[in-house]
């Protein structure tokens, strides 16, 4: 499946569904920036970039995408087992339960179609596009995962998406990203993400994307999964933090 060996990033993807600002913010990004000035404090934390949907209609408004290095445990543990000053800062920030909703969770980068590694991905890409889709199981207990993983190329459609490749718009390496944190209750995650870097031939220019999106929402997917979220997203050059602690290579 182009397999890699990236352990040395890991990846937490928190896919925002509602925005509502917490009481004590006067916005999501005040307060979002906020929980990232404690972030900086974690030392397995090196970055992360928010990245606004390009389409105000679609049901995830903003995607982070957050680099940490390291053993997963670490991760594993603000998950699992999040300690007070952890607890306290996300309340602050994001809210009490239930009044923000978003899919947060700690992954491994897996596979890339180019077989190179892109996490961490770093400095940002600013000037392009990520085309990302969340896939997950469904309930009937049919899923192969083995198969899922094997031709994630396929099942996934990131063959389809690198078949069109076009003067236009060109279509980047593709990493597929496996969930390693709880799948269950209270996160929601999603077990699968993909995530596709795309370069418009001029700036701005979404419409070879758009259309490159919509057939890309009508490539089948596997029996036992279903695709719960496909969107194009941009990284907020604002919204951009880096560890003053932790650099990368």
């Amino acid at each position: 499946m182009s397999s890699i060996n990236n352990n040395a990033w890991l990846v937490v993807f928190n896919f925002y569904e509602t925005i509502t600002p917490a009481s004590n913010y006067p916005s999501f990004l005040a307060g979002w920036r906020q929980l990232g000035k404690f972030v900086d404090t974690l030392d397995h934390y090196v970055g992360t970039q928010l990245q606004k949907n390009t389409n105000p209609n679609e049901r995830f408004p903003y995607v982070n995408f957050a680099i940490f290095q390291g053993s997963d445990h670490k991760v594993m543990d603000d998950f699992i087992n999040p300690g007070p000053e952890l607890m306290a800062a996300l309340i602050d920030a994001h809210g009490p339960p239930g009044h923000q909703v978003n899919f947060p969770g700690g992954y491994k980068e897996v596979a890339t179609f180019d077989g190179l590694p892109i996490a961490p991905d770093l400095p940002p890409k600013l000037k392009s596009y990520f085309l990302m889709a969340c896939f997950r199981p469904t309930d009937d207990g049919t899923a192969d995962i083995e198969s899922f993983e094997h031709t994630w190329q396929d099942s996934t459609g990131a063959a389809f998406l690198k078949k069109n490749n076009t003067p236009d718009l060109h279509v980047g390496n593709i990493g597929l990203y496996r969930l390693f944190t709880p799948p269950g209750p209270p996160y929601m995650s999603f077990p699968y993400v993909i995530r596709c870097e795309l370069n418009a031939s001029q700036e701005g220019e979404m419409y070879a994307a758009n259309q490159l999106l919509e057939q890309f929402k009508q490539v089948p997917v596997p029996h036992g999964f279903h695709r719960e979220n496909a969107a194009i997203y941009r990284i907020d050059p604002d919204n951009v933090l880096m560890s003053p602690i932790n650099h990368w290579d």
